[in-house]
């Protein structure tokens, strides 16, 4: 991906006080290069305190191109149920960069 620090970049977090570690997967379609896109973090620990840790960060500046949609989708199971997160990107002209 290029550089995730920047603020271009949009960095979906999760809280987790379920007293369990989650485990995540994530995905992004139609595909994407891997430039654009990452999986931050595989596994969210569960904490007292709800501090959101990152899991799925992309570049809303390049690689969405316009006029198309990807939809990132996270995954995890919490007491035997699946729960799935998405976030829907779509590609504009102006101003530069996409919509959430």
């Amino acid at each position: 991906m290029t550089d995730i620090s920047t603020s271009d970049n949009t960095s979906v977090k999760l809280a987790n006080i379920t007293g369990a570690t989650l485990t995540l997967s994530s995905s992004v379609s139609p595909a994407l290069n891997s430039k654009y896109w990452e999986q931050s973090n595989t596994s969210v620990n569960s904490s007292k305190i709800p501090d959101a840790t990152s899991v799925l960060a992309f570049s809303r500046d390049t690689g969405i191109t316009t006029h198309d949609t990807w939809l990132f989708t996270t995954t995890c199971t919490v007491d035997g149920v699946e729960i799935t997160l998405q976030e829907s990107v779509k590609g504009k002209i102006w101003p530069v960069g996409s919509s959430m």
